[in-house]
């Protein structure tokens, strides 16, 4: 009897609260799920690679009984979608889950009120090695599921989904399949010059963004000599590029054009095909847009597109297409020796852990979404499995083949090496070489998959023959590794930098003043340059220099030419911890309104009865005064007289004839040969005799 009353009174609670919990989701609960996906305003379609940005807008309407309404919000985003990040209003992050094949995000939405709304936005980019290199264009969706439920009191929660509603819909993005290495290159105002411009034409209107199109002047209209001129304010790999003419009020367009590059706007070459410069067709109309891919492969900072055919008059705009050389800009301007790019042809092979190398594209899936961190496309990692573009990212080979792989050999002509190194961290068994004569010279490993540059000096190796050796001798790590470099510093572009045998600098911001004098570089012992700051009974030499070259005033950077000719600088006004920089540098920088560059010191042959010659005086901000002479460098404090702080050495013959080449002349003397065996003495103040060796 009792557990028949016990029965019937459970089962009536557990039918009370049914209704209750049924009572708490009002029938007529409505929300709206509407879904978008933006890029900025563009003519061109999404191309892998791209970020594209959906958003997702919750709302509750009007019509809903309920005054709050919680929802749920799950995501399923296939692997080839990458989430960059995302931005919700009140909802938080309920949880994330990745799975082989889709990534599975939830975010959960408390108390959307009646009439209110409710936006998640979500930045997501095309895997950009997703079937790459074929042409169809791809559809592709993130599935969105949404449940919801409410209350008549905005208090009174369900404890869980119970009764929820549920609603669904899709974020369809269409791209175009490319390789991974035509993304837009983003130039600013500065960054467009042209040889003329009309009024209205100006060269920034070449940009697809802006209103109106590059325009040559009036006078020069069908002139085939005109260009367009486009600084990618770095060191790019250029692949594609499109162009557009004027639809209105007039119709014009170019229909055929040449395309020159250059690294420096100095030295250019012409884009060729088949050993002959391609004559890219254009456009056939002034609105639709025109693709062309470069022939070859194309290093460049700087491009010039030359009109060569058009209707009614040049009228243009571009968008250049590419990727970084490398995606750190201090090693965008090193030239390859390899990038892994063609191959590894000509290397010898060991065991299997290269087998399956070069490795494709960025597999960040293997690596929990993180990158590698390569450069280009191709990269050895010899843990990866993925040897061709069209298979698609996930193939592994594990940290267990082992084996070594060497380069072809190579002459080294440079001082430095760099390189990207990673892998399993602190697993010296995995590791990169640099081998002369059989001997290891030099070493890297990694710290992690992410790869981070490394530098080797190898000055003290140049002139031999050397080969690159990459080892994984373990079976429970890996190597990573990618763009061996050298710098693109050449000899010759260094030797033009002219430097005078005496020359005098003054900084005015830190008051420090420099010398320098090449005339006795037999004297292996004496520094060629020296400074002072502010005092002069102290001077610093700057060693291992052929010669200052100016400071920057902004920066306090010093520049200088280095023993083996390169264009150094250095933050410390006494120089040291130079770093090697490239001459294209120099040549922005010498021009800046804060350089101080050095100044000629003329030579000046005494005779006897004629005084000293002031050959140029450099005012300080403080008052200070300093002036080079015929005899040497005097210094003048605000307010004290003039006091000589330091004297010319002898300007010498490396003749062995010379009279002058055995020093006679002493206490500071100049000494000037007349003949192959006369000299004269030139003796500074408070000297006397044939060669200033007494004192007055």
């Amino acid at each position: 009897m009792f557990p028949a009353v016990l029965y019937r009174f459970l089962f009536l609670g557990l039918i009370t609260g049914y209704q209750y919990l049924w009572a708490a989701v009002p029938r007529r609960t409505q929300l709206r799920l509407e879904t978008t996906v933006s890029i900025p305003t563009s003519p061109f379609p999404i191309f892998s690679g791209d970020k594209v940005t959906c958003r997702i807008t919750i709302t509750h309407t009007s019509k809903s009984q309920a005054k709050a309404v919680d929802a749920l919000l799950q995501l399923q985003i296939p692997f080839y979608l990458k989430v960059l990040n995302h931005r919700y209003g009140q909802g938080v992050p309920w949880s994330s889950v990745d799975k082989s094949e889709i990534s599975m995000i939830k975010f959960k939405f408390n108390q959307i009120l009646v009439s209110k709304s409710v936006t998640l936005s979500l930045v997501v980019a095309v895997d950009p090695y997703f079937a790459a290199d074929r042409n169809d264009d791809y559809h592709v969706a993130v599935l969105v599921n949404l449940w919801y439920y409410g209350a008549d009191d905005p208090s009174v929660r369900p404890p869980s989904l119970y009764n929820a509603r549920r609603d669904s819909g899709r974020l369809p993005v269409k791209f175009v399949s490319t390789t991974a290495c035509e993304k837009r290159i983003e130039l600013e105002d500065s960054h467009y010059s042209a040889s003329s411009v009309s009024n209205s034409g100006e060269a920034k209107r070449a940009s697809f963004f802006k209103p109106g199109v590059w325009m040559t002047a009036d006078s020069l209209a069908t002139d085939k000599n005109q260009f367009l001129h486009l600084n990618l304010s770095r060191l790019m790999k250029v692949t594609k590029i499109a162009t557009r003419g004027q639809a209105t009020p007039s119709e014009a367009f170019v229909r055929t054009y040449h395309v020159y590059y250059s690294k420096n706007s100095v030295e250019w070459s012409a884009s060729r095909e088949n050993n002959d410069i391609k004559l890219f067709q254009g456009n056939t109309d002034g609105k639709n847009v025109a693709f062309n891919f470069l022939p070859s492969l194309t290093h460049a900072r700087y491009l010039l597109i030359v009109p060569k055919s058009w209707k009614r008059r040049h009228a243009l705009d571009v968008q250049v297409f590419g990727c970084n050389v490398h995606p750190k800009d201090d090693l965008a301007d090193y030239c390859p020796i390899f990038d892994f790019e063609n191959g590894v042809a000509g290397w010898e092979k060991t065991g299997t852990a290269f087998d399956n190398q070069p490795t494709i594209g960025d597999n960040y899936k293997v690596r929990k979404k993180k990158s590698a961190n390569i450069q280009g496309n191709a990269w050895i990692s010899t843990a990866e499995d993925r040897m061709r573009s069209h298979i698609l990212a996930g193939n592994t080979q594990g940290d267990t083949p082992i084996g070594t792989l060497t380069s072809p050999s190579f002459l080294i002509v440079t001082s430095k090496f760099h390189f990207l190194v990673g892998g399993t961290v602190n697993n010296t068994d995995a590791r990169a070489e640099l081998m002369i004569d059989g001997k290891s010279v030099r070493k890297a490993s990694g710290d992690g998959d992410e790869m981070t540059e490394v530098t080797w000096d190898v000055k003290a190796f140049r002139g031999k023959e050397a080969v690159l050796r990459l080892v994984d001798d373990t079976a429970a790590g890996h190597l990573n590794f990618d763009a061996f470099r050298v710098d693109c510093f050449l000899d010759a572009d260094a030797q033009e930098i002219s430097l005078p045998s005496r020359a005098v600098m003054l900084n005015s911001r830190t008051h420090s003043f420099y010398v320098c004098d090449s005339s006795h570089l037999r004297r292996k012992d004496v520094a060629i340059c020296r400074m002072t700051s502010g005092s002069t009974d102290r001077w610093f030499d700057i060693p291992d220099i052929l010669g200052l070259l100016g400071v920057d005033k902004s920066t306090h950077r010093l520049y200088a030419l280095s023993a083996d000719r390169y264009v150094i600088r250095s933050i410390n006004p006494a120089g040291g911890n130079w770093q090697y920089i490239k001459r294209s540098e120099w040549d922005e920088v010498k021009w800046k309104p804060s350089m101080v560059r050095m100044t000629l010191v003329p030579w000046v042959t005494l005779q006897d009865g004629v005084p000293e010659e002031v050959l140029m005086t450099l005012y300080d901000t403080n008052g200070d005064r300093w002036k080079a002479t015929s005899h040497g460098i005097a210094f003048k404090p605000a307010a004290r007289p003039w006091i000589e702080v330091a004297a010319w050495s002898c300007q010498v013959s490396d003749m062995p004839d010379d009279p002058c080449f055995s020093e006679p002349c002493e206490n500071h003397a100049n000494c000037t040969a007349i003949s192959r065996d006369q000299y004269t003495c030139s003796c500074v103040p408070g000297y006397n005799g044939v060669n200033c060796e007494t004192g007055k």
